[in-house]
């Protein structure tokens, strides 16, 4: 019986916001038989990018892969240096959703129980009492239902608030009012969470239009 041995590969790390010494060394032992590589020196076969040095995009010339470390992959989209035809694959990670979710949580229950006034009233040395609600009387509208937005709706879920989520295809998430009508979604919403990438197909929908649908108070 022949084995097949795979070929060596080239496997370069360009980033100017994530640390090469952190991530090397645990490339270097998943991957012993391959090469890693700071700087184009060989033809590469695949690249690790976020937010790649000016120039590096260029000269990936033969590059089979190009692996985003970050969820979004919308500025590599944009960048006219992108090789065409190659592959484009994001990173999934847990806990940038888990964290993604955490922010979402922390923003809305500001709102929601109006600690941004009351800190905004502290300043001033002034007392007011604003109207509480439960969760349950409030619908937070999503726009976006991927991997952040999903996570983030499911916890919005737990803590009780009605949750209504919008994007471009049809989604179906157990107690989500998932809908394709953007302003029907923001009619709905006492508040609108935006978890959209910034491209040129959602670049504007999040404008005065939208913002105007969602319900006073």
């Amino acid at each position: 019986m022949n084995a097949t041995i795979a070929a060596r590969v080239n496997i370069l790390f360009a980033s100017e916001t994530e640390n090469a010494e952190d991530w090397i060394p645990l490339l270097e032992r998943s991957l012993p038989r391959d090469r890693i590589l700071l700087r184009p020196e060989a033809p590469i076969d695949v690249a690790l990018v976020a937010t790649p040095p000016p120039g590096t995009l260029e000269n990936l010339r033969g590059v089979k892969l190009i692996q985003s470390l970050w969820m979004g992959v919308e500025k590599l989209l944009a960048d006219p240096a992108l090789p065409k035809g190659v592959p484009l694959a994001r990173l999934v990670d847990p806990g940038m959703v888990a964290a993604m979710s955490e922010a979402v949580l922390a923003h809305v229950l500001d709102w929601h129980r109006h600690h941004y006034a009351y800190r905004a009233q502290q300043l001033e040395r002034r007392w007011h009492r604003h109207r509480q609600y439960l969760a349950v009387d409030r619908t937070v509208g999503l726009l976006g239902l991927g991997e952040l937005g999903s996570d983030a709706a499911r916890k919005l879920l737990a803590l009780g608030f009605n949750v209504a989520g919008w994007s471009r295809r049809p989604k179906a998430i157990e107690g989500v009012r998932c809908s394709t009508d953007l302003h029907g979604v923001a009619s709905m919403s006492d508040a609108l969470v935006c978890l959209l990438p910034l491209t040129s197909q959602t670049k504007g929908v999040l404008n005065a239009s939208v913002l105007g649908k969602i319900k006073k108070g």
